[in-house]
């Protein structure tokens, strides 16, 4: 017992210490450098010990360090490290070990653009920091939508020149006419929001409500009145400097959305109708030469309706003409990875498809087929997953950023894309939530700022060559563009599984291998293995866009297998084969006896005695392949105990089909 007494005042007669990092993140512009620039972070911490000993460890993209820095810091104190210039550019990640605390930061190095390009415009989501913009600049973001949704001054029986004199002075306003001002260098997009109220919202007009309520159309026309001045005014403080102006609504969502004000339905649909007309005639009155652009559509109109644009045909016939463009919301499937979703639909899967047909659309009621993109955010897990900075979820939406970027921008007559990236105190696809030791909300950035700042650079006025999609086996895809009497050749493949696919091509002349950090690498001219995997790389190369088409598609694929497939069971002791030509060339399958020819791409079905091992050899040329067999054999006659089952008289229907099993009971 006296032992154990000793030991207990040996700990008490000292102050065990804890210690904490209360503040890390990159300086810069929200951890955004240029090559040239020295990077630079903030790091404070907290303990009873007045200095405390640690590192902060730098890592690469591929999770390799490349510097660690011994740092001996005063507690309670706010310090700024400098840090070496990696030499490359790329996605950086830091952890800072103080005692038995870390902290982790990042930093994205990339060159300097020279011109920056209007396709490549982001809608802006934080006027209350300046940094967010000139982060996104340094990106390489050449536009910046003005979004006046924020804005909703109706109330009733308001009094017209008090109304409008306040539309004026307000701070909303006032904050984007001194942006505007201080940054001519950048090409503007305008947007007014057609959506009105949530049920659940602050500051609902009540007389709005009341007319719900009392079964009248919500809206009064002083509500449209009040409307129009605001588009008056917005068009006053841009100065003539916004030529185009976005109508938006995903209306083919908000007519099912039980939360509008409006309870959905018909009443949002006539809505989004009177004031797309009230806005477009506003708007070539102030400015007839300015181009104003309706965004109606999710991309739920598209892909599950049928036909396709089912709802948006209806809204134009009944515009008559008041629009010059479609806008489009262009999702094609999941875009969230909250809840613990994992991945997010690939682009490869309808974006391009949605944006030509939208073209087409546009020309059918008489316009020249102008398209714009207006938004394709992705939904970040919940800042309380804490999802690894560089693990392979954040690599998978960087992957998908790039993709996206590359596939709109290989269609032709798309004035611009507007990337999203808002979120309020979460963690937006560029950009982690990091905050301070006064709980400040600043960022760092996630590796998809470093993939969409590479394509950009790269693709920043480059054209699309005349049919410029390129699509291989094994899901591999590649763009032809020009640019600066050169051809950009991004590709990847698009396997959800990942991988490595090596495609073997011969290079009609010297180029250069752009990776998606910015690094350039130099090919010879001749025979090169491309190693493709979910993120694009760049081919750049002087040569003809037919000659650079001509190598992809005669290229050799290197240890790949060329067939695929499975087997099946089917019934009375036979089983189905299923077999996928990966190959843009003829193959002779020889399996179970049978010799099956597969023409280039072709999926084929082939009746075959139900194998008893778990795998079928399948012979593909000189190449064995071993093919998975299902097993789970559902026997329609076993042995068992005779039952009967009866119903009772007024039961309906008296017999149910399982379509499942092929069975009627």
């Amino acid at each position: 017992m006296k032992y154990l007494a000793a030991v207990f005042g040996i700990l008490t007669s000292g102050v065990i210490s804890a210690v904490e990092i209360t503040a890390f993140y990159p300086l810069g512009k929200m951890g955004i450098f240029f090559s040239e620039e020295t990077p630079e972070f903030q790091i404070k911490l907290k303990d009873s010990a007045p200095t405390v000993s640690g590192t902060i460890t730098v890592k690469n993209s591929a999770g390799k360090i490349i510097d660690t820095v011994k740092l001996d810091l005063k507690t309670g104190k706010l310090h700024t490290v400098k840090l070496a210039k990696p030499g490359k550019n790329g996605f950086f990640e830091l952890e800072a070990k103080f005692g038995g605390a870390s902290a982790i930061a990042s930093m994205v190095i990339t060159p300097k653009l020279q011109k920056l390009d209007p396709f490549f415009t982001i809608r802006a989501f934080h006027w209350g920091n300046p940094d967010s913009f000139a982060a996104v600049k340094k990106l390489g973001f050449g536009g910046l939508k003005v979004n006046a949704d924020g804005l909703k001054p109706y109330r009733k029986n308001f009094d017209p020149s008090k109304m409008r004199e306040e539309i004026r002075q307000s701070v909303y306003l006032s904050r984007i006419e001194k942006f505007m001002d201080e940054n001519p260098d950048l090409y503007y997009v305008g947007s007014f929001g057609l959506d009105t109220y949530w049920s659940d919202a602050k500051r609902v007009p009540p007389d709005i409500v009341k007319r719900r309520d009392e079964g009248y159309y919500c809206y009064p026309k002083e509500y449209y009145d009040c409307f129009i001045m605001k588009i008056e005014e917005v068009h006053r403080m841009t100065k003539g400097r916004i030529k185009c102006w976005v109508l938006s609504q995903e209306i083919d969502s908000a007519i099912h959305d039980q939360r509008r004000i409006s309870h959905g339905g018909p009443v949002e649909l006539a809505h989004h109708l009177i004031s797309a007309k009230l806005a477009y005639n506003t708007l070539k009155r102030l400015d007839p030469e300015c181009s104003v652009v309706l965004m109606s559509s999710s991309g739920r109109d598209y892909h599950t309706t049928k036909p396709p644009f089912l709802l948006t045909r209806f809204l134009l016939t009944h515009l008559d003409g008041k629009f010059d463009a479609i806008g489009l919301d262009a999702y094609n499937g999941n875009y969230s990875l909250k809840g613990g979703r994992t991945r997010i639909e690939p682009p490869e899967n309808g974006l391009r498809q949605h944006l030509l047909d939208a073209k087409v659309l546009c020309r059918e009621f008489g316009k020249d087929g102008t398209i714009t993109v207006e938004e394709r955010q992705k939904i970040m897990p919940e800042v309380s997953k804490k999802t690894p900075i560089n693990g392979e979820v954040m690599k998978q939406v960087a992957a998908i950023e790039s993709r996206d970027l590359i596939i709109i921008k290989s269609v032709t007559g798309i004035p611009h894309y507007s990337y999203l990236d808002s979120a309020f105190k979460k963690d937006q696809t560029l950009w982690r939530m990091v905050t301070d030791d006064r709980k400040s909300w600043l960022r760092t950035p996630f590796p998809a700022a470093i993939s969409v700042a590479t394509t950009i650079r790269t693709l920043s006025f480059a054209k699309p060559v005349r049919k410029p999609e390129i699509k291989l086996p094994y899901l591999v895809y590649a763009y032809l563009f020009q640019k600066d009497g050169k051809i950009i050749l991004p590709v990847w493949h698009a396997d959800t599984r990942g991988g490595t696919v090596q495609l073997e091509v011969n290079l009609p002349s010297a180029a250069t291998l752009r990776d998606i950090d910015g690094n350039d690498t130099a090919l010879p001219a001749g025979k090169t293995v491309l190693k493709l995997t979910n993120t694009p790389q760049f081919v750049i190369l002087s040569a003809k866009a037919a000659a650079v088409r001509k190598m992809m598609e005669s290229g050799k694929f290197v240890n790949m297998q060329k067939v695929k497939g499975n087997v099946r069971p089917a019934s009375n002791g036979k089983a189905c084969l299923f077999l996928v030509n990966q190959l843009n060339s003829d193959q002779t399958v020889k399996a179970a006896g049978q010799t099956v020819q597969l023409k280039a791409a072709e999926k084929k079905i082939v009746t075959i005695p139900m194998p008893k091992s778990k795998t079928l050899p399948v012979t593909v040329g000189k190449e064995t392949l071993q093919l998975p067999v299902n097993q789970d054999i559902i026997k329609l006659k076993q042995s068992g105990t005779r039952i009967k089952i009866t119903a009772p008289g007024d039961v309906y229907p008296r017999s149910a089909s399982i379509p499942e099993n092929n069975f009627l009971l």
